[in-house]
């Protein structure tokens, strides 16, 4: 009833205002207590507070002359035509709304507004009344202003909802955009991968046929010259034959033999060499001492062998058994063609672990190979002594070499440091279970 009062003195006094000027609009204003505001209606720009409506708001005059009522008032576009309409069918002149103070607080205050003639224009004269801490007569009032607080809170609720759910959104976009990113990083991880295995396949065919380019000159020498004598000892035979000279005969026939035996070893260790490359051994833990212990035991059957084991126990590595069988059988049979004393066959072998190796030197006492050879005798079809004296094909070493190599190690000559002879070392891979955690 009071702002309702106050709206009617203000109407007065603009009637009255310009005949008597008895009362002064602008003093009335700033005198007044009650809550007042001077509004544009047209874009709800706050042309002037007074010092009540400052106190109660929390701003300063000139502070909220500088805003819009849509800064202070709660509701929606929506909300305001709502209980508009609301006003209108409950023949109110006033509106319930909910004001934003200066500190963040909410305040549900009656809202009494008329127009106003000034030398600008016509602005609205708003009174406003805090009816949260005083209840107003009539409970018509409080109806309709449960029902606005209803209102308000289901459109909070709904924004806050709408608000949840864009979140949910802006989390799942986000979600979505960072799986994407992995994906294209494990893409890029991956073809990165590829291009690497492209290039060590590259190197690898690379060396493949540099290897089989160099193994084909070889093969020509090494062929061409055997058919060679061969040829040269057959005619020789034919000779021999027509003259009935025996001896010259014996000697064609043993040549051609020895030639023969020598192309069909040539043969078979290139054959054996050739398929390595397509022949994938399978690893498993071995007890190498184990294995070497049985090799040398067969042999000591038939010759006379002396060997001594050096840093044992040895642990077990990750290799296939036929193949460092196939290899220990070859440096074995080399150590008997070349390291033979005349107290037999002295061996030593001395294992050692070394950044996720195991290191087996196998050293014999005969006359050792020279330095600088040490490489040269792992190609193939490498010989170091003549065939007459010493048969073979001079395939083994590079044999023994390439199936160690297929299995993740390496043989290598190194100097001897106990017998003098030749000491090829074996590095084979440590078994998992044997590697330092």
């Amino acid at each position: 009833m009071l702002a309702r009062l106050l709206l009617l003195l203000v109407l007065m006094t603009g009637a009255v205002q310009a005949a008597t000027q008895a009362l002064d609009f602008a003093t009335f204003f700033e005198r007044q207590p009650s809550k007042m505001l001077i509004i544009d209606p047209s874009s709800g720009q706050i042309l002037a507070a007074n010092p009540a409506a400052a106190d109660f708001y929390g701003y300063t005059p000139e502070q909220l002359a500088q805003m819009q009522i849509q800064e202070i008032n709660t509701l929606t576009p929506e909300q305001v035509e709502d209980e508009r309409q609301r006003a209108t069918e409950g023949g109110r002149d006033f509106f319930i709304f909910r004001h934003r103070l200066a500190d963040g607080r909410i305040k549900t205050v009656s809202v009494h507004s008329a127009p106003y003639e000034f030398a600008e224009g016509q602005f609205l004269v708003s009174v406003i009344q805090d009816l949260s801490r005083e209840r107003l007569s009539g409970e018509h009032l409080w109806y309709y202003h449960a029902q606005l607080e209803e209102q308000v809170d289901l459109q909070t609720q709904a924004l806050t909802e709408a608000k949840e759910r864009q979140k949910n959104m802006f989390i799942l976009a986000l979600a979505v955009q960072m799986l994407f990113i992995l994906a294209l990083v494990l893409g890029l991880f991956y073809l990165r991968k590829l291009s690497k295995e492209k290039e060590q396949l590259l190197v690898q065919v690379n060396a493949q046929n540099t290897e089989l380019s160099h193994i084909n000159q070889m093969m020509a020498h090494h062929f061409q010259e055997p058919v060679r004598r061969i040829s040269s000892f057959v005619g020789q035979l034919e000779t021999a034959l027509e003259a009935g000279n025996q001896e010259l005969k014996t000697t064609a026939m043993r040549f051609i033999h020895q030639q023969a035996a020598y192309l069909r070893a040539l043969l078979q260790g290139m054959q054996r060499y050739l398929e390595l490359d397509s022949l994938a051994f399978k690893s498993s833990p071995l007890d190498v001492e184990a294995l070497v212990t049985h090799l040398l035991s067969e042999l000591a059957k038939e010759k006379k062998v002396h060997w001594q084991v050096v840093g044992h126990p040895w642990p077990r590595v990750a290799f296939s058994e036929r193949g460092l069988q196939e290899v220990l059988a070859i440096l074995l049979e080399n150590a008997q063609a070349y390291g033979q004393t005349p107290e037999g066959l002295q061996l030593q072998l001395t294992g050692q672990i070394r950044d996720g190796y195991f290191l087996l030197d196998l050293e014999d006492a005969g006359q050792g190979i020279p330095e600088s050879y040490r490489d040269k005798v792992f190609e193939p079809v490498t010989r170091l002594v003549p065939v007459a004296t010493h048969p073979g094909a001079g395939m083994g070493l590079a044999l023994a070499r390439k199936l160690i190599q297929a299995g993740g190690g390496q043989l290598t000559l190194v100097a001897a440091k106990h017998l003098g002879g030749a000491c090829f070392r074996l590095e084979l891979p440590l078994a998992k279970e044997e590697k330092p955690e």
